[in-house]
């Protein structure tokens, strides 16, 4: 049986044996790659203009911007961008909510997370974890 619901931007849709999610993580994730990379051109501009001038206060924040942005960067590549995921790779689902956004965060066997955002109705997501999941696949 198949389960559907809307995202602001996409479906997640629930099967028998795998979730299927249709959102724009991946153009999200490719803006994000996009800014990191232009925070670290920033950072290295700092550092150029420092040796110019010799003013350390500018080495500093450009070291700080450059490391940031790299951070930021390791966390984004390091993110999985699957758009289909296995039922039997699935440890948890939790749906949370941080600063008015609903999310769903899912735990993944191997230790990553999958997080879809922009959740139109969490309260039937909700039902529908408390009355399926739980019962028939004993995944929460």
């Amino acid at each position: 049986m198949i389960h559907t619901f809307e995202l602001k931007k996409g479906t997640l849709i629930f099967e028998e044996d795998k979730i299927i999610i249709n959102d724009n993580s991946q153009s999200q994730r490719n803006l994000w790659l996009f800014l990191s990379g232009i925070g670290i051109f920033i950072g290295a501009m700092f550092v150029l203009t420092f040796l110019i001038s010799g003013n350390k206060i500018l080495l500093w924040i450009g070291l700080f911007y450059m490391v940031a942005h790299i951070l930021v960067m390791l966390g984004f590549l390091l993110e999985p961008v699957q758009n289909e995921i296995q039922l039997r790779e699935v440890k948890s689902l939790i749906l949370k909510e941080r600063f008015g956004s609903n999310f769903l965060e899912i735990k993944l066997h191997n230790g990553k997370i999958k997080k879809v955002s922009q959740i139109e109705n969490p309260k039937y997501l909700q039902d529908y974890f408390d009355i399926v999941l739980k019962h028939k696949w004993n995944i929460l």
